[in-house]
């Protein structure tokens, strides 16, 4: 099983700017800002601290997910 970044032509692509009007990010869109093609990196980055994020329990499909601080992804942009 691979956990490679599948960019869809309805994925609009975010900005630097956009990170200021955003609550959380999701682990693909955390990946498509850092230009990280594995998001298993992004799962090593959360869990060493270099990006905030707490888990959450989707609603509807009873799994859990994780909810990036935008923040701390535009710390690691700029």
């Amino acid at each position: 099983m691979t956990t490679a970044v599948h960019v869809t032509d309805t994925t609009r692509q975010l900005t630097v700017e956009d990170l200021d009007r955003r609550i959380s990010l999701s682990v693909t869109e955390t990946a498509l800002l850092l230009g990280i093609r594995n998001r298993k990196t992004v799962y090593d980055m959360i869990a060493c601290g270099d990006i905030k994020a707490r888990k959450r329990m989707s609603k509807r499909s009873r799994r859990s997910q994780w909810m990036i601080n935008p923040q701390s992804v535009k710390a690691l942009v700029q």
